[in-house]
C-alpha cells in the first residue's frame, strides 16, 4: 500500500520532473510521452490535495455550527411532532414537516468545500 504524500513532496516532484524534461531537450520520444504523462498526473494528484486540505479547514471551521444547527432543526422538528398530532391529515402541515426535514437535509449534506450559509443566523440563545 502506498504511503499518501504531503502537497509539498508532489510539487517537489513536479518540479523535478519539469526541470528534467527542460534541461535534456535530445530525450528519447517514449522518455519525454512518459516524464509528461507523469506531470499529468501529478497535476491531478496535486488538485485533489488542495481540495481535501479545503474540505477539511471548511469541515473544522463549521463543524460546531452546523452540529448546533442540526440541534435546532431536530428540536423543532420534535416539537412540531409533538405539537401537533394529526399533521398528516392536513397539507399545509405536511409542508411544514417537509420544510423541516429538508433543513435538516441541507445541515447534514452540505458541501464541505464551500462557505456553510447558516439557516438560522442571528437568533437568540434561548431558542
Amino acid at each position: 500500500d502506498e504511503v499518501p504524500e504531503g502537497a509539498a513532496a508532489l510539487k517537489k516532484k513536479l518540479r523535478d520532473t519539469l526541470r528534467l524534461l527542460s534541461n535534456n531537450p535530445k530525450m528519447p520520444a517514449d522518455v519525454r510521452l512518459e516524464h509528461e504523462r507523469r506531470i499529468e498526473a501529478l497535476n491531478l494528484q496535486i488538485a485533489e490535495k488542495q481540495v481535501d486540505q479545503t474540505e477539511q479547514k471548511m469541515a473544522t471551521k463549521y463543524r460546531m455550527v452546523r452540529f448546533f444547527e442540526s440541534k435546532k432543526a431536530d428540536r423543532r422538528l420534535k416539537v412540531f411532532f409533538r405539537q401537533n398530532p394529526n399533521w398528516e391529515q392536513i397539507e399545509e402541515q405536511k409542508k411544514e414537516v417537509e420544510s423541516l426535514q429538508l433543513d435538516l437535509a441541507y445541515i447534514q449534506h452540505f458541501p464541505k468545500t464551500l462557505k456553510y450559509i447558516s439557516l438560522y443566523p442571528n437568533e437568540n440563545a434561548d431558542d
